[in-house]
């Protein structure tokens, strides 16, 4: 336990000093302040550029225009910003040889797996709850609504997906030694599961809905038991890409 302690510390103070953590907290903020603003103001800033009389037919922007951005910002811009920075969680260890003092001072090879996770799931929860905090309040500001209906819900589903993609980073990471097998393995699995959802049998299955369906649940058109099959099978994918992790870094030479 004092290992993976100690080793978590390393982790969270080196994603300080490389500025991950500052660089990914900026983007989610940006992206948590932009969904509302866009909302708010795309409507009245396109008309400004229509010729005189012409009439977008768009509506007075509501909350849920707000909401309707950030299941877009997000999934489209700030998961894929997470896979790119953490795309090297293992391979800068591999290269600058840091993993070998640290197993041979007697750190188990499992904690450090479990530590890199424990660190980049708690830097993907803060800035996401930094976007999620941010669309709140400009929520209230603009509109004084607060909580649509299964608004917790459609947030979680989102992190849920992120977390899936952090324990794929680390399975990539283990199998190659390098930051392509991370984009690889995460990247592939993400490909996949698009390519599947063409499939109308397993669609309702696939971890991926949880982050392209979340205004069909705010809307009323899907309800929280929809979603309980592909979370279901994203927590088992994640704590299966773990586990493969931590046994392939047991046998594997540094």
């Amino acid at each position: 336990m004092n290992g993976y302690c100690a080793f978590f510390k390393k982790e969270m103070m080196e994603n300080l000093r490389t500025y991950k953590f500052l660089i990914l907290a900026l983007v989610f903020l940006a992206l948590g302040i932009m969904s509302p603003l866009s909302a708010k103001y795309l409507p009245d800033l396109v008309a400004a550029f229509l010729p005189e009389g012409a009439n977008l037919g768009i509506g007075e922007p509501a909350i849920l225009d707000s909401w309707a951005q950030f299941f877009k910002n997000v999934p489209q811009i700030g998961l894929i910003v997470l896979v790119i920075l953490f795309s090297t969680i293992l391979s800068a260890e591999f290269t600058k040889g840091t993993l070998v003092n640290f197993v041979t001072k007697g750190l188990s090879r499992s904690d450090v797996i479990l530590a890199k996770s424990t660190a980049a799931l708690l830097i993907w929860t803060v800035c996401y709850g930094l976007a999620f905090g941010a669309s709140l309040l400009y929520g209230w500001i603009f509109w004084k609504t607060l909580w649509p209906p299964r608004l917790g819900f459609a947030v979680f589903l989102v992190w849920a997906f992120g977390a899936l993609l952090i324990q794929l980073l680390l399975l990539g990471g283990t199998l190659t030694k390098g930051s392509s097998g991370s984009l690889f393995v995460a990247g592939g699995t993400f490909l996949a599961m698009m390519l599947l959802q063409l499939l109308p049998p397993v669609r309702d299955y696939l971890p991926v809905r949880l982050i392209m369906d979340n205004m069909e649940l705010l809307n009323g058109n899907l309800t929280v038991s929809d979603f309980l099959p592909p979370l279901l099978i994203c927590a088992v994918l994640a704590v299966s890409a773990l586990a493969a992790a931590i046994r392939i870094m047991r046998r594997k030479t540094l």
